[in-house]
């Protein structure tokens, strides 16, 4: 993305050259359609150029923690150079669709068990574990995510613990207390790449950043995929259990403890994951 030609930073406790500062309130001006902000484009640097760029950032960067400070880099002013954030913002990639079925047949099973060599009820089990009764589409047609903050704080380094502090941490937290598509979409705007791989998806809850291993050249083609079918998701799931012997054997054995660990990760024992997948294996396995 371009950037506005600043010779110094507009902000709080910065330069603030008029030129500069005229600049930045003209292109504040030009997107208040999504701020719902104008301001004085007199060159001057006043509490309502700040409440301005607070706005913009917050409402449109979605910064739970503004700066006020548009740099001679950065995402702010990156933003405001833009000649249309409609049509970045739209760029998100899942928008809502007509409603999909959430439903394998039997067939859909049965192959893909006989290329795992395992149960149908083994991945059933999986499927019922993993979305909780959701299914692998929601109301609005997209497919069933998980957003992950953690995630998201390490594929992009850490560097928006600070200023957006609900999507981007170090720890897990609120991915099941809040809905997940609002902070995916906000996250999007600040790095795409790495907000699409921080989310699971799908009935089988594969996270964006094995998309090689599930079969996929990029994550925006994983996501395309799983856009389409469940059919889809299950397909990717079938490779990104191939791609790994542990998860292949565990999955045949029908042992739990090492499937959660290396599906689910370290904390697995914490949500007690390999016990749900025993009790949903046994439930699936009823005539």
């Amino acid at each position: 993305m371009d950037t506005l030609p600043l010779s110094g930073a507009v902000g709080e406790h910065k330069p603030n050259h008029s030129h500069d500062v005229r600049k930045v309130q003209a292109h504040l001006n030009r997107h208040s359609h999504a701020t719902h902000v104008t301001v004085k484009e007199d060159g001057l640097f006043t509490a309502s150029t700040l409440m301005a760029i607070h706005a913009f950032q917050r409402r449109v960067l979605g910064m739970a923690l503004p700066d006020g400070v548009v740099g001679i880099f950065g995402l702010t002013n990156q933003w405001l150079a833009a000649s249309s954030i409609s049509r970045l913002l739209s760029a998100f990639p899942v928008p809502p669709g007509p409603a999909k079925s959430s439903l394998l047949s039997n067939a859909d099973y049965q192959a893909a068990a006989t290329t795992l060599k395992c149960e149908v009820a083994a991945i059933k089990a999986v499927a019922s574990v993993e979305t909780g009764g959701y299914g692998a589409f929601d109301s609005e047609g997209r497919p069933t995510i998980l957003y992950e903050r953690h995630i998201f704080s390490v594929l992009t380094h850490h560097v928006y613990d600070k200023t957006h502090p609900d999507i981007s941490g170090p720890h897990a937290k609120g991915e099941y207390s809040t809905p997940s598509y609002p902070k995916l979409k906000r996250a999007y705007r600040l790095d795409p790449n790495a907000a699409l791989e921080s989310t699971s998806w799908g009935a089988f809850q594969i996270m964006g950043e094995n998309y090689k291993l599930a079969g996929f050249t990029s994550v925006q083609a994983f996501v395309s995929s799983m856009r389409v079918s469940v059919q889809n998701q299950l397909a990717a799931f079938v490779n990104f259990i191939r791609s790994s012997p542990v998860l292949t054997q565990a999955i045949q054995k029908k042992n739990w403890i090492d499937f959660a660990l290396h599906y689910n990760g370290p904390a697995y024992a914490k949500n007690h994951y390999d016990t749900k997948l025993s009790n949903a294996y046994l439930q699936a396995s009823k005539p």
